[in-house]
């Protein structure tokens, strides 16, 4: 009987166990299901650092899902847990760029949206620009100001004229960058923004070396531009280019560049400029007009306007292109010797199509 007596007591102690274990399971399993979820590394990506676009403003609630089907992160469903348990369904994202990171699980990754959350920023990137409309195009991609405000604000002497500019020269107020602003940043204010940027590059300095030039800070731009169009592969000739064309601005000597011609035909497919097309009545075609066109022909990046500030020391009248460089060119002072570097490349030009397959 005590025997029996032993084993029932040992049974009651192992279903007593049993039922504690199960009770502990049921209760700690969602913790630990909780904790599995904020511990998952959610992000997709091949890379180190993910740059995202949250395109409107979203509750936090939808964000997983939203994530999810942009193709930044591989699992709503643990995303979203993990926003519940801290209670952020009814933040609000804001439209803008965010920056994430490969290895964050999907507590960092939450927190640091919730950090980020009210900035609602963006970046915006000026750069390959000609026209008004491309720039236009450009500012308005990722902000509530529209394409069409910001061109009727260009197109405006009056406007323009607020900032010392025509509607000509207003495109040089504009430097090609990667700016952050606001989401909700309206087109007078994004113009006023690229205004003290401008203001930031025209340093007393720089301003100082323009008029030592003899140039405004617009014609600065305007000649940097031909400059870029000239040489936007080799920099390191930018500064004998631009010396070069300020050389024929101090004699009287006409531009004749071939790039503003492209710029008087508004015709961007054209790679070989012929005889036919230096006939445009344009104030940018430089083979009638003498000095600058009055605007500029794109928005030169900050390394074409600094070789004009600071050109190299030559007395350079033309250039041509040299054979089999990659992009430089062959300078000289006199037209003769200009004529022999033409030759030559025009010869290396017909040898090279002849040669090159079909």
């Amino acid at each position: 009987m005590a025997k029996k007596k032993s084993r029932g007591g040992k049974i009651t102690v192992r279903i007593t166990f049993l039922l504690i274990l199960m009770g502990f399971i049921y209760v700690s399993y969602p913790y630990y299901t909780l904790y599995r979820a904020g511990q998952k590394m959610n992000v997709r990506s091949e890379s180190e650092q993910l740059k995202i676009f949250i395109e409107k403003e979203i509750l936090f609630q939808n964000l997983g899902d939203y994530l999810e089907e942009s193709g930044w992160i591989l699992d709503a469903g643990s995303f979203n847990r993990v926003i519940e348990h801290k209670e952020l369904n009814k933040e609000i994202m804001l439209p803008g760029i965010q920056l994430i990171q490969k290895d964050w699980n999907n507590k960092t990754l939450i927190n640091q949206l919730f950090l980020a959350r009210n900035k609602g920023e963006v970046e915006i990137t000026v750069n390959n620009v000609r026209l008004k409309e491309e720039l236009a195009e450009k500012l308005s991609a990722h902000v509530i100001a529209s394409k069409e405000e910001l061109q009727a604000l260009l197109s405006s002497e009056d406007y323009c004229n607020k900032f010392g500019f025509t509607g000509e020269t207003i495109m040089t107020m504009f430097l090609p960058d990667t700016y952050r602003v606001k989401y909700k940043t309206t087109a007078e204010e994004l113009v006023e923004r690229m205004a003290n940027e401008y203001k930031k590059f025209w340093t007393d300095s720089n301003r100082a070396k323009a008029s030592r030039l003899g140039l405004t800070q617009s014609q600065v731009s305007i000649l940097a531009s031909i400059v870029q169009a000239e040489q936007n592969r080799k920099l390191d000739e930018q500064p004998d280019i631009a010396r070069l064309y300020l050389n024929r601005i101090k004699i009287g000597m006409r531009l004749e560049s071939d790039p503003t011609l492209v710029f008087a035909h508004g015709d961007f497919s054209i790679t070989w400029v012929k005889d036919i097309h230096k006939e445009i009545d344009s104030p940018y075609n430089t083979y009638k007009h003498a000095g600058l066109p009055p605007g500029p022909i794109n928005l030169p990046e900050k390394s074409a306007i600094l070789s004009v500030l600071n050109p190299a020391e030559n007395d350079y009248l033309f250039m041509c292109a040299k054979p089999e460089t990659g992009g430089y060119h062959n300078f000289s002072k006199s037209y003769q010797q200009h004529l022999v570097y033409a030759r030559e490349y025009q010869k290396w030009n017909r040898e090279y199509h002849r040669k090159k397959p079909s």
